[in-house]
C-alpha cells in the first residue's frame, strides 16, 4: 500500500475510533486510563509489509535520520484512553541489531553502517513511542557488550535513559532475576532462558533488525531475536554441534535429549523437498545441516516471543 493510500484509508478509519478509545491528536485531556497502542490501521492488517521512504539524502546525516525514525514512530502508534490498548506503565523492550564487528578505521563513519541498526534510527523511533506515553525502556542484545562504548551505544542509551544492560558476559545461574524461563518443548530446546525482561509479562517488544546478507542468507526480523537469549543459549549460528560434548553441564536439562537426531531427520526431509540453499556445500553451515539447526533452535524461540512491531532498517 502506498503512503497517500495509507494516511487516505487511516484518516477515514481514525474518524470512528478517535471517540472510541484511541487519540492521535496532541491536545491533552484529563482522563485517566491513558495508554498507547499500534495505529488501529496496523494493528487489523499484521499481515501486510508497510514501507516507509524516507528524504534522508545520506547515511551519515544522524540529525536526518533521528527526525525521520521519530516521526515514523508517530504515525505507527498512537495515544489511547479509557483502558485502550496498553498502559503506559507497560515496559518497552526493544532489540536493536549490534554486531561484534571490530573498531574498523576511526575515520570512516560508514565502515559498519551496513549491519547494524543506526544508533539514531534506534534513538529517534524509541523517542517516538516514548512521546506517546510509555516511559520505561530496555534495550538488550547479547552481541559483544564490550564494544558498546566504543560504538555509542553505551552513550545513547544514557543520554535517553534507556535501560541498557550486559546480561550475556555471565551464565544463567549468576543472574538471578536477570534470566527469565519460558517452556518450549521444541525440535532443540525444552526450555530457553532470556535477558530479563524481554518475554516477561507486561512488555512489549520492538524489534529493530537491519535487513542484511548474512551466511544464513538474507537475515532481518526473526534472526535478530536470536539476540534475547542469554548467554549460551543464543548460540544458534555454530552449525550442528552436539551441546552436550561442548557445553557446561548445567545448560543440558534445557536442550531435548535427542535433538541432533531429529534435526538430521528434518533435514534430510527438506534435502529431498528441494529448498532452496539446502544444497550449499558452506563449510560454515555443515553443508546446511548448520541452517535446519539454527532455523529449528530460532522457530522454538520464536514460538513463546510475542512481538509487538518488527521495523526493518534497510541495507544501507
Amino acid at each position: 500500500m502506498k503512503r497517500r493510500d495509507f494516511i487516505k484509508v487511516s484518516a477515514t478509519g481514525l474518524a470512528g475510533v478517535v471517540g472510541s478509545g484511541f487519540n492521535s491528536c496532541s491536545t491533552p485531556e484529563i482522563i485517566s486510563e491513558e495508554g498507547f497502542d499500534l495505529h488501529p490501521f496496523i494493528k487489523e492488517h499484521p499481515e501486510a509489509v508497510f514501507i516507509n521512504l524516507t528524504s534522508v539524502k545520506e547515511k551519515t546525516d544522524s540529525n536526518a535520520i533521528y527526525e525521520a525514525s521519530y516521526k515514523l514512530a508517530g504515525e505507527m502508534f498512537v495515544k489511547t484512553q479509557n483502558g485502550e490498548g496498553y498502559p503506559n506503565s507497560t515496559k518497552i523492550t526493544a532489540k536493536p541489531n549490534w554486531t561484534g564487528f571490530g573498531t574498523g578505521d576511526p575515520n570512516d563513519r560508514t565502515y559498519h553502517m551496513g549491519i547494524t541498526t543506526d544508533n539514531y534510527f534506534v534513538e529517534g523511533f524509541l523517542n517516538g513511542v516514548k512521546a506517546k506515553g510509555p516511559q520505561d525502556f530496555f534495550l538488550r542484545e547479547c552481541a559483544s557488550p564490550d564494544m558498546w562504548e566504543v560504538h555509542g551505544y553505551a552513550q545513547m542509551c544514557t543520554r535517553n535513559n534507556f535501560n541498557l544492560k550486559d546480561l550475556s558476559s555471565k551464565n544463567f545461574w549468576e543472574l538471578g532475576n536477570d534470566i527469565l524461563f519460558k517452556k518450549v518443548n521444541g525440535v532443540v530446546f525444552k526450555e530457553i532462558g532470556f535477558m530479563a525482561p524481554m518475554n516477561a509479562p507486561d512488555t512489549f517488544l520492538i524489534n529493530l533488525a537491519k535487513f542484511k546478507s548474512h551466511s544464513m542468507g538474507i537475515t532481518a526480523s526473526v534472526k535478530n531475536l536470536q539476540g534475547i537469549t542469554g548467554k549460551v543459549f543464543h548460540q544458534f549460528c555454530n552449525g550442528h554441534n552436539n551441546i552436550f560434548k561442548t557445553y557446561d553441564q548445567e545448560y543440558h536439562p534445557y536442550w531435548q535429549p535427542d535433538y541432533m537426531e531429529k534435526v538430521a531427520e528434518l533435514h534430510q526431509k527438506h534435502l529431498e523437498a528441494g529448498l532452496p540453499r539446502w544444497n550449499t556445500n558452506d563449510p560454515r553451515l555443515d553443508g546446511s545441516l548448520g541452517m535446519e539447526h539454527w532455523i529449528n533452535r530460532m522457530l522454538d524461540s520464536f514460538s513463546v516471543t510475542p512481538t509487538g512491531i518488527k521495523r526493518q532498517q534497510e541495507l544501507t
